[in-house]
């Protein structure tokens, strides 16, 4: 198929999908027959960012940026696999405990990795907006800077707006695998 028939073909199935009745795009998402919630273009594209903020902040340990993502009643769960953290499971409450958990955390690796957080599902579950992403991230030992480690997993976060900005109310890491 040509890149400008597939291209076509991605734009139609978009405009599809959106309601242009009063001028901004309106995307309703339907997600594990969950009721429709309809979304504008703009906070779809707000919700994406903030998550993409988090991979970014955290790679690059901008702990500033990092904090205000979230909420300080904050609620964080890592489940890690058996070859990475032993497989424990780490349940952290409030923003600066997070923070804390995360430096903590980073602190065998010589930076911050690289989170590679793909397809973003929204949908509305409550109150809040959940978002459901893949998840590779990959960082190197300071002890032994030839030997990384990968981690694969989804990533499971709640969101709020308030004053017109998303932040996050719960993050959940659940690891699928992890490789050495």
């Amino acid at each position: 198929m040509k890149l400008e028939v597939l291209a076509a073909l991605l734009v139609s199935v978009f405009l599809a999908s959106c309601d242009l009745g009063d001028n901004e795009a309106k995307t309703t998402i339907a997600i594990d027959n969950q009721p429709h919630l309809p979304l504008s273009s703009s906070d779809r594209l707000d919700i994406i960012d903030v998550i993409n903020k988090y991979g970014a902040s955290n790679d690059e340990r901008d702990y500033e940026v990092f904090r205000s993502l979230f909420y300080n009643d904050v609620e964080a769960v890592f489940i890690f696999t058996p070859g990475f953290f032993d497989g424990q499971k780490f349940t952290i409450k409030g923003a600066d405990d997070l923070i804390k958990f995360i430096k903590d955390s980073e602190s065998a690796f010589s930076i911050g990795g690289q989170h590679l957080i793909t397809n973003p599902l929204i949908s509305h579950e409550g109150d809040l907006i959940k978002v459901r992403s893949n998840l590779t991230w990959k960082a190197y030992y300071i002890d032994r800077p030839n030997t990384s480690v990968t981690l694969w997993g989804y990533y499971e976060t709640y969101m709020k707006k308030n004053d017109g900005q998303w932040k996050i109310t719960k993050h959940t890491l659940n690891g699928l695998g992890s490789k050495e």
